[in-house]
């Protein structure tokens, strides 16, 4: 309305006709035209604003397609198989009883446990980085 508003200032006779007809092709011309993605190419463009325009204050009568404006074709993604194998997390896998039990020989049992549980949950580095930091572990 406002753009309607503001063409008749400059003299132009506009009605809402055309912004009714093409409403979706209009408001994604407004985002082509501001829409930029360097990192695939993609620039922003007034070419689709141009022909709404033309079409709206020449009397031309470009066809207005949607699917012209598309981006998809430019982002070509490969698919990722995560299926293939799974990744090792861990370099390797360590006997939880025997480290403590080397290691940590005066720790009770229920702090051995409470450790099992730690290691459960966060994993062997995250709880590594803990113990470091309260000086538990080496």
């Amino acid at each position: 309305m406002f753009f309607i508003k503001y063409l008749r200032t400059l003299g132009f006779d506009v009605t809402n006709d055309i912004f009714a007809e093409n409403a979706w092709y209009f408001r994604n011309a407004m985002v082509r035209a501001n829409y930029s993605d360097l990192q695939h190419s993609v620039h922003e463009t007034t070419e689709y604003l141009e022909l709404f325009l033309r079409n709206l204050l020449l009397g031309e009568k470009n066809e207005l397609h949607n699917r012209s404006m598309h981006i998809s074709k430019l982002l070509k993604s490969e698919k990722v198989d995560i299926d293939a194998q799974k990744a090792d997390i861990e370099n390797s896998q360590i006997d939880i009883d025997k480290l403590l039990a080397n290691q940590y020989p005066d720790f009770s049992q229920i702090m051995k446990e409470h450790v099992k549980v730690m290691l459960a949950a966060f994993g062997l580095k995250k709880y590594s980085e803990e113990l470091m930091l309260r000086g538990i572990l080496d």
